[in-house]
């Protein structure tokens, strides 16, 4: 919705009291001016982004209001005018709910931006419940506007007509991609959702963690267990960061994906496994092949059908959405009443370049909404430096104009070195600091030449 489409109602208790409010019509919005008596009405009548209460109605008769419209299916933010005899007043309108409550006088640049930012929340909200019907279920990290993000809810449709489908999903951490894996699952409807996080099990552990294993199959072994391919019940395994998957165990994995079969550690009988197997992997499986670390001809069994899920900062048109989404799911968990985002606030989270994607925006957001407590969350409680990034960059970066994918490659080797350094060297720890597999900071370690 573009601005001068907004449509604004404002109640009084007088006719002649709204030419206080005459500048609003300037702005291309759609004043409707309405005494106290006629309201419901036209409530009734038309759609409105936002309902104004003027400073000359009774207290009593705006908190009536404001219980009605509380009551109406579809919520419409109230900004309350209050009057020096209103001193009090004004947490009475907050319990009940209001999106602001300016105090009369005030300056008209302050009102103008209050229903500026009430008629966008509004807005923000409409598209989302639209949107979420589109997912079908509260999966907030594929809310989206953007073509990308449409494209992702094409491509998951087509899996889902297909209920053995392997699907790989391609994309950076924190862009979702457990949670597409997921809608993939339920909106199939077939047994469980199992997920296995490749890197974060020891290799002597992961094949009887997957496949199971019989009695005395190895030291310890005192009787058989199913393993996860067996558990899910026909349903999804879900393996993530599967460039982490062992090389000596990919031929498994890739008899699976071949004839649909597989033994447990230690057994003689084939398994029929009749699932969905969906591999996730944040880095390009073709370096790994490069370097003889992965199978290829388990990459194109995997391959079969690809969903590269885009960053954020590569569909910045969805920040503002998700920002909003998240803060009517923390203002439901922790029961708080944060209305929405200052212009500055937006700014920054338009700007930032947002390395840990939609998880680290939810993690500001949730930090917002606590800081902020009932009100407007403003750049002070997101926690970010506008441009810190920035400058902290070597003076040669900014000075010498050179591109782009050499200022990446500069920012790059520059934190690994950061890593290393913190963690005395150790690549085990140093790789888990940055969130990426062993063998993919040892092979830009080798990349950047650092010693």
């Amino acid at each position: 919705m573009i601005m001068g489409q907004y449509k604004i109602l404002l109640i009084e208790n007088e006719q002649k009291k709204f030419n206080n409010f005459s500048y609003l019509g300037k702005k291309g919005w759609g004043i409707y001016p309405i005494s106290q008596n006629e309201w419901k009405d036209e409530i009734q009548k038309r759609h409105f982004d936002t309902i104004v209460l003027g400073p000359y109605l009774p207290s009593k008769e705006k908190l009536s209001i404001i219980k009605y419209l509380n009551e109406m299916p579809a919520s419409i933010p109230v900004i309350v005018i209050g009057k020096e005899n209103e001193i009090g007043m004004d947490t009475h309108y907050i319990e009940e709910g209001v999106f602001e409550y300016i105090p009369f006088p005030f300056l008209s640049n302050r009102l103008l931006w209050t229903i500026e930012k009430a008629a966008k929340m509004r807005s923000f909200r409409g598209e989302l419940t639209k949107l979420k019907l589109l997912v079908r279920g509260n999966y907030n990290f594929v809310i989206g506007f953007s073509e990308a993000m449409q494209r992702i809810l094409s491509l998951i449709d087509s899996a889902v007509e297909i209920p053995d489908l392997t699907v790989l999903v391609i994309g950076e951490t924190g862009v979702g991609k457990e949670v597409i894996a997921n809608i993939i699952h339920e909106r199939t409807g077939k047994g469980i959702f199992e997920a296995i996080d490749c890197a974060a099990i020891p290799q002597t552990l992961l094949e009887a963690e997957l496949f199971g294993f019989e009695k005395g199959a190895f030291t310890g072994a005192v009787k058989s267990k199913p393993g996860r391919f067996e558990l899910c019940k026909g349903g999804t395994i879900f393996l993530d960061e599967i460039e982490s998957f062992p090389l000596e165990m990919q031929v498994n994995l890739l008899r699976v994906l071949e004839t649909r079969k597989f033994r447990r550690l230690g057994g003689v009988v084939d398994i029929k496994f009749d699932g969905r197997i969906i591999a996730a992997s944040n880095t390009p499986l073709g370096y790994l092949i490069k370097e003889g670390k992965f199978r290829e001809d388990l990459y194109y069994r995997l391959n079969i059908f690809p969903i590269t899920v885009p960053s954020l900062r590569e569909r910045k048109e969805d920040i503002l959405l998700l920002a909003y989404t998240f803060i009517d799911e923390f203002n439901k968990n922790i029961h708080t009443r944060v209305k929405g985002i200052s212009k500055e606030a937006e700014e920054i989270l338009l700007s930032y370049h947002w390395p840990g994607n939609i998880r680290e925006l939810r993690n500001i957001i949730e930090r917002g909404v606590i800081l902020a407590r009932g009100s407007i969350i403003k750049p002070e409680h997101l926690g970010i430096v506008k441009d810190a990034y920035l400058k902290t960059l070597p003076l040669e970066i900014k000075q010498k104009g050179r591109s782009l994918k050499d200022i990446v490659k500069d920012i790059e080797k520059r934190l690994i070195i950061d890593a290393l350094k913190e963690c005395k060297w150790n690549k085990s720890k140093a790789a888990r600091l940055l969130k990426i597999p062993r063998h993919i900071l040892k092979y830009k370690i080798k990349k950047y030449n650092i010693g």
